[in-house]
């Protein structure tokens, strides 16, 4: 009897190991990139902030690329100007050159020992908003905002939208800080339902014009502000602002914050942060604001 249960007892554990497949991992990349981060807009000079990637095998931190070649062209491949190297791998126009609403970039990033990585963006048109009214609320002793507000679209292509908020407040020794609001819609076409937490207020609302292209559209949104009622309206200021951005650059911020808000869970799914970087990492894309004071 012992011997047959022995013999029983081999039979399932050769039966177990004779069934392991062994899985190839996917390599590990060590050859680190080139990345770009460039969100820019019409009021403020070029700005390119150029650094390095870093694998998850080494423990090494990103830095900045100080020597790299960085060059800016318009949507014929002309070279506009090459930008120098200000500090910690930023890389600004020495001509104080901006960008201009409704035309294409294109930038060229290179450097001894890494591929030469390059990506188009686009300005676009500033958004048409406007708030019709606001009221005051208060809940658990901070104010919210109720604002009713309107986005006029032009209907001539697709828009994407990122609408957000943020309070100045005076300190009592004069210094002001600045904070940024969440916010919720009454409507529901919006693109935050794949960066939930559960809740339905956000720090950025993602609004495509899939659904009103050449229309109106209007909505409630509350604000939520974190200023506690007992602090005298005259110390504090609240503001309200759209963004008109390009797809890329709506594609980032959205993968983005839903990476933020599963970085921390060691069982959910990776989420990969979008790129329009060629050959490397980052973002190069252009917005235009619309900001209200409320």
């Amino acid at each position: 009897m012992k011997n047959r249960t022995c013999f029983f007892i081999f039979s399932i554990s050769l039966f177990i190991f004779s069934c392991t497949k062994e899985l190839p991992l996917p390599a590990i990349e060590t050859q680190p990139r080139i990345v770009v981060n460039a969100a820019f807009s019409e009021s403020k000079e070029w700005s390119v902030q150029v650094s390095k990637s870093t694998s998850i095998a080494t423990p090494e931190q990103p830095s900045a690329l100080s020597s790299a070649s960085v060059f800016l062209k318009d949507a014929s491949g002309n070279i506009i100007e090459e930008l120098i190297h200000g500090s910690n791998g930023n890389y600004i126009s020495a001509n104080n050159t901006k960008p201009i609403i409704d035309q294409t970039y294109h930038i060229e990033v290179s450097a001894n020992g890494f591929t030469t990585v390059d990506a188009t963006g686009r300005l676009p048109h500033p958004v048409d908003f406007t708030i019709d009214q606001t009221t005051t609320t208060s809940f658990d002793g901070e104010i919210q905002f109720k604002v009713d507000f309107k986005i006029s679209d032009d209907g001539s292509s697709s828009h994407y939208y990122i609408i957000e908020s943020f309070v100045l407040i005076e300190e009592p020794s004069g210094e002001i800080i600045k904070l940024q609001n969440e916010l919720s819609l009454l409507d529901s076409r919006t693109d935050n339902a794949s960066i939930g937490d559960g809740t339905d207020r956000f720090s950025r609302i993602y609004l495509q014009d899939n659904t009103f292209n050449g229309q109106f559209y209007e909505t409630e949104a509350t604000l939520y502000s974190f200023i506690p009622e007992d602090i005298p309206s005259e110390n504090y200021k609240v503001f309200m602002l759209v963004k008109s951005v390009e797809e890329s650059l709506y594609n980032y911020f959205k993968s983005f914050d839903r990476f933020k808000l599963t970085g921390d869970e060691p069982f959910a799914e990776p989420v990969q942060v979008y790129t329009n970087v060629n050959n490397g990492l980052g973002i190069f894309g252009g917005f235009s604001i619309k900001e209200i004071e409320l």
